[in-house]
């Protein structure tokens, strides 16, 4: 059980990376896996999904306007 929480942890800048929407996941990922085992390694790689550029979210729909019914 310990290995699996290490292992998570290892990734977490990957993960981070995925739910940030990074433009450009894969310098992160690369050095995530190389020279993650350092700590220094880690620390880069986590700096890095962190500070990363995001990709823009979509626009929403604009909603359908509704007329207003007249008084009576």
């Amino acid at each position: 059980m310990e290995f699996l929480f290490l292992l998570a942890l290892y990734f977490v800048p990957t993960f981070v990376v995925f739910a940030r929407r990074v433009q450009t996941p894969g310098p992160t990922i690369v050095i995530n896996i190389f020279l993650g085992w350092t700590f220094i390694g880690w620390v880069v790689a986590l700096a890095m999904a962190f500070g990363a550029a995001t990709k823009p979210l979509p626009p929403l729909p604009p909603k359908p306007v509704e007329p207003i019914p007249p008084l009576q």
